[in-house]
């Protein structure tokens, strides 16, 4: 066994290649009270089409208490493509197989492989491979007929491991890459593996004030995101959005980008407010950018200024910036740069334990009701800037 280098992947080959042709979604784009599932051959109108061989096997099972269930397996090979009227959902593939519940007529499974391409709700999606698994539970009595709540509703979508080519998950101009995606239809919750490589562009807080220039003696100039700008993130390690909490969850290496600004932690979660009732899903993810919270050897980059410290918490709504040492004997460090060599400083401020940034003026806030003011101190520093508390990584550089 040897350990390998991994390069960090540095651009996003789906910009006007890997995204699907327009004709993969020439119909009606789907009102966001459609269904955003994937295809269900069992319900709706379905146009399947392929040009090499259709094979429909039945098959006996054992199922729950050992109670023998009959399957109907349709299998199709060669530019396969379903397309599902009612809810606009495409699938493409060259080799998929479709199971089927032969009593109720339930769809349970679809198994897809080669150049697999899919649009269900307002997501598009493109791999090697995907998996789509469905579970029913028992059937009960409704006004308008017999009903089955679904209690599984998963889809895996992955790259292809053998050339490590990743697998792409995007709505209009936001897009996702990781090499395996476990997507819960039924709880709006994703799941990327593989390391992440994401690209979105967050819609502005409604009804929150344009940003301020900060001033000529701002002592944090361009310490900030900017709301509704386009963002890039990645990570090497699981990333996570839970819909039903509006929450995002990244591990290990975390970074986010904007134009003058780097932000480097070891994880991270990003708190979301909820789009407006009514309001369809623009990207990748629903609603705007609320809080951001962060921990573990942070880095922050702007042109002027590098900043090191254990944890952040950022609160775009509220306009307010925390940086703090878990441990309150430490401080947090500024280095400033030098014009004529970024990566070399002139002074370092030290502050005591945390500091408070007023993000609308860039400048120091006040401390919390009642505590001391936090001793500040600039010492001189002609060195390199150094890495927060280094330690080895054998995929990417800080």
């Amino acid at each position: 066994m040897q350990r390998l280098p991994v390069a960090r992947w540095n651009e996003f080959p789906w910009a006007n290649k890997a995204k699907p042709k327009p004709e993969l979604a020439e119909t009606k784009t789907p009102s966001p009270e459609e269904s955003a599932s994937l295809i269900d051959v069992s319900e709706g109108d379905v146009i399947i089409g392929a040009s090499g061989p259709f094979a429909r096997l039945e098959k006996e099972e054992r199922g729950e208490k050992d109670k023998i269930v009959k399957k109907e397996i349709f299998s199709l090979k060669k530019d396969v493509e379903i397309r599902q009227l009612g809810t606009n959902s495409l699938l493409r593939g060259q080799d998929i197989e479709l199971v089927r519940d032969a009593v109720s007529g339930n769809m349970e499974g679809l198994e897809a492989r080669g150049t697999v391409e899919i649009v269900f709700g307002n997501r598009q999606a493109k791999g090697e491979y995907l998996n789509y698994e469905t579970r029913f539970g028992p059937p009960f009595r409704t006004p308008v007929g017999i009903r089955q709540e679904i209690v599984r509703n998963i889809v895996v979508i992955e790259g292809d491991p053998k050339t490590r080519k990743p697998a792409t998950l995007w709505s209009g101009d936001d897009a996702i890459q990781a090499q395996r995606f476990v997507l819960d239809m039924r709880r709006d919750t994703f799941r990327a593996l593989g390391g992440a490589l994401i690209e979105i562009t967050m819609p502005a807080q409604p009804g929150a004030p344009k940003p301020q220039a900060a001033k000529k003696n701002a002592m944090f100039p361009g310490l900030s995101l900017t709301s509704g700008a386009k963002m890039f993130l990645s990570s090497d390690g699981d990333f996570l959005y839970e819909g039903f909490s509006c929450r995002i969850t990244l591990k290990r290496n975390v970074q986010v980008k904007q134009e003058g600004f780097l932000l480097v932690a070891d994880d991270m979660t990003i708190n979301l407010d909820l789009a407006p009732e009514g309001q369809a899903q623009a990207g990748v993810f629903a609603g705007s950018l609320r809080a951001l919270h962060c921990k573990g050897r942070i880095e922050i980059k702007t042109p002027s200024q590098v900043i090191h410290c254990d944890r952040l918490r950022y609160d775009l709504k509220g306009e307010r910036l925390r940086l703090e040492m878990i441990n309150p004997k430490s401080e947090v460090k500024t280095y400033f740069r030098n014009p004529k060599s970024p990566d070399r400083a002139t002074k370092i401020l030290q502050t005591l334990r945390r500091i408070d940034i007023d993000t609308r003026n860039m400048v120091m806030a006040d401390t919390e009701r009642g505590a001391p003011p936090a001793r500040t101190r600039t010492v001189p520093f002609t060195g390199v800037i150094p890495n927060p508390r280094p330690s080895y990584n054998s995929s990417t550089d800080r």
